[in-house]
């Protein structure tokens, strides 16, 4: 993608976090990009190639922010500013939040795309948990799939916060991270030695 048009999905992207791509046509987005529509028109066939596009630089930026090598060898530490940074991107491409179920039903592609990289991601993480608990950061599973179910109610928390967070708290995109980054990472929180707490609430500190 050229600088040009990631300048106006940018754009784009601010009018899909006011309101519902699926009720806009590329003549009501043309406005609100630096392109006519004639050249909007020759990227972009209708507003479901656009939210395609959005998608794919989503997932290109959380991969940044996300590393699982690091998160492994720094443990508790590095994973309350993994959350944070990761509610960021969430936060800025929220639309997809929202938007999140027609999106999946009505793009098998994107569907494929994110079924595939949940897994992996999934699999990554529980694969941190191994490393966390010979390093003594993680207690033992209490019964099978202990760890397995919080991974997935992580994911599950990180995909849909920005909804709620619209809802319940209505002035400032920073104070909605704050707040709900501390719910998010309490997730992992009861799993955690003493020794694993003790890093989790320091590494807390900078995010109050």
């Amino acid at each position: 993608m050229s600088n040009e048009t990631e300048i106006d999905l940018k754009e784009i992207l601010k009018l899909f976090n006011k309101r519902s791509p699926s009720s806009l046509s590329l003549k009501d987005i043309v406005p609100e990009a630096n392109l006519d529509k004639k050249t909007l028109s020759s990227k972009f066939k209708n507003a479901g190639d656009i939210m395609e596009a959005l998608y794919l630089d989503f997932m290109e930026k959380l991969t940044k922010v996300i590393s699982v090598d690091s998160l492994a060898i720094k443990g508790p530490e590095l994973f309350a500013e993994m959350i944070y940074n990761t509610m960021m991107v969430r936060y800025e491409y929220r639309f997809l939040a929202r938007e999140f179920e027609s999106i999946m039903n009505n793009n098998p592609r994107m569907r494929k795309h994110y079924t595939s990289n949940r897994i992996k991601a999934k699999q990554s993480l529980l694969s941190v948990f191994n490393v966390w608990r010979n390093m003594g950061y993680l207690e033992e599973e209490e019964h099978f799939g202990t760890y397995e179910d919080m991974v997935v109610r992580l994911e599950m928390l990180l995909e849909y916060w920005p909804v709620a967070a619209d809802i319940n708290i209505k002035k400032g995109g920073k104070n909605k991270i704050i707040t709900y980054h501390r719910v998010i990472t309490n997730t992992l929180f009861p799993y955690l030695t003493q020794k694993g707490k003790s890093i989790l609430t320091e590494a807390m500190q900078k995010f109050n």
